[in-house]
C-alpha cells in the first residue's frame, strides 16, 4: 500500500525529512518498524525519480480535518506548521492537504528542547544527574541544564558530534524564537534570527565555537526562568517521547 507523504524542513538539509500519513498509530516499535519500511520504499522511489541520494528520516502522522492531530515523533503542532510552511521548498509528489496553521504549544516546546539537549549527555560523568532530570519535570530539568557545560563534553558515544551540536543549536534557535513569537522551521530561518548559529547548523563546529553554544544555552535558561510563572504544564503530557 502506498501512503501519501511530504518532504519538509530546510531546503539545504543533508537529509530528507519526510512525514508519511497513515490511518492510525501503533506501538512505538510498530511505528518505528513502519518508519524503517517506508524509508526503504522512499529510497527506491526517490532514486527512480533521480532525486539526489540522502539519508531519509521518516515520521508518521495522522491528518484530520486539514491538520495533523497525532505523530510518532515530535509534537503535532510543530510538525503541522513545519510542513505547511516548508512544503513549497521541496519537490513534492502529493498535493498539500494541510489547510491551516495551528497555535503552537510553546510550553511543550520548551520542555522538549530541554529534554533533547540533556539526552545527548547521558553517557558523560554527570549521567546520573542527567537521567534524573530526564525523568523529572521542568523544575528538575532546569538546574541540571543550567549546570551543564557544553564546552566540556565533546564525545557523544556513537553519534557524530557535528550532528549533535547541530540538533542542539536547532532546538535552542527554535525555542528562543518561539519565546519571541517567531516560528522557525529551517536552518535559514534560525540563521536569520541568530547568525552565530550558522557554524553549528552547517556542521562546521570547532571546539572554540562551543562557547557560543554555551552562551545561547545560558540565554535559554534565563528566558525560561523569566517565563516560568506562566507555565501551566511542567511535563511533556501528550507528546511523543521520541
Amino acid at each position: 500500500m502506498d501512503y501519501p507523504f511530504y518532504i519538509f524542513g530546510s531546503q539545504s538539509s543533508v537529509d530528507y525529512d519526510v512525514v508519511v500519513f497513515a490511518n492510525q498509530l501503533g506501538t512505538t516499535k510498530e511505528n518505528q518498524d513502519f518508519c524503517n519500511q517506508q524509508a526503504q520504499h522512499l529510497e527506491i522511489f526517490f532514486n527512480t525519480r533521480n532525486l539526489p541520494f540522502k539519508k531519509i528520516n521518516t515520521n508518521i502522522a495522522i491528518l484530520e480535518n486539514g491538520i495533523i492531530t497525532a505523530v510518532h515523533k515530535g509534537t503535532p503542532d510543530e510538525l503541522n506548521n513545519s510542513v505547511l510552511y516548508t512544503y513549497s521548498l521541496h519537490k513534492q509528489f502529493y498535493p498539500l492537504s494541510i489547510t491551516r496553521a495551528v497555535e503552537r504549544n510553546w510550553q511543550l516546546k520548551m520542555l522538549r528542547a530541554c529534554r533533547t539537549i540533556l539526552s545527548f549527555y547521558t553517557r558523560t560523568a554527570i549521567r546520573s544527574d542527567i537521567k534524573l532530570a530526564l525523568q523529572g519535570d521542568l523544575d528538575v530539568k532546569l538546574p541540571v541544564l543550567e549546570n551543564l557545560n557544553l564546552t566540556q563534553w565533546t564525545e557523544f558515544h556513537k553519534n557524530d558530534p557535528q550532528d549533535c551540536w547541530k540538533t542542539i543549536a536547532f532546538q535552542l534557535g527554535q525555542a528562543l524564537g518561539l519565546l519571541e513569537n517567531k516560528e522557525l522551521y529551517t536552518k535559514e530561518d534560525i540563521i536569520d534570527f541568530l547568525p552565530e548559529m550558522s557554524v553549528f547548523l552547517n556542521r562546521k563546529t570547532t571546539y572554540t565555537d562551543l562557547t557560543t553554544l554555551q552562551n545561547y544555552k545560558t540565554l535559554f535558561i534565563k528566558r525560561l526562568k523569566e517565563v516560568r510563572p506562566l507555565f501551566s504544564q511542567l511535563t511533556e503530557i501528550g507528546a511523543s517521547s521520541e
